[in-house]
């Protein structure tokens, strides 16, 4: 089978008084080593999208961005009208670390 492109998908819900609001996250992942040029990914998110409503999309790469990837997304993004976002190299150390040390430091015992 395929994921349509979705390796992950990420739902938030919200809500205000009697207003709900849910938006959908499809994330691609990648894991590369040096700077990442190819450009499937872009097209992998944006069929999640379409395949699964979301709202928004993120590529995950392990590699360091390259300018035509950058270039990639946003054009893709402005084009389909949802923003996709690209976290690449040391920002996904950062993020794991800010939103999930657990996964990367044992904290047992610590107070």
């Amino acid at each position: 089978g395929t994921d349509y492109g979705a390796d992950l998908i990420v739902t938030m819900s919200t809500s205000l008084s009697n207003l709900s609001f849910e938006n959908k996250i499809i994330v691609q992942v990648k894991s590369f080593s040096g700077t990442h040029h190819d450009l499937d990914a872009v097209e992998q998110v944006k069929t999640g999208i379409g395949k699964y409503a979301g709202t928004a999309g993120m590529i995950i790469t392990t590699a360091e961005k390259s300018e035509e990837l950058e270039n990639k997304v946003k054009k893709s993004s402005d084009e389909i009208g949802v923003p996709i976002d690209l976290l690449a190299f040391d920002d996904v150390a950062k993020f794991v670390i800010k939103h999930a040390p657990e996964l990367i430091f044992k904290l047992d015992g610590i107070s």
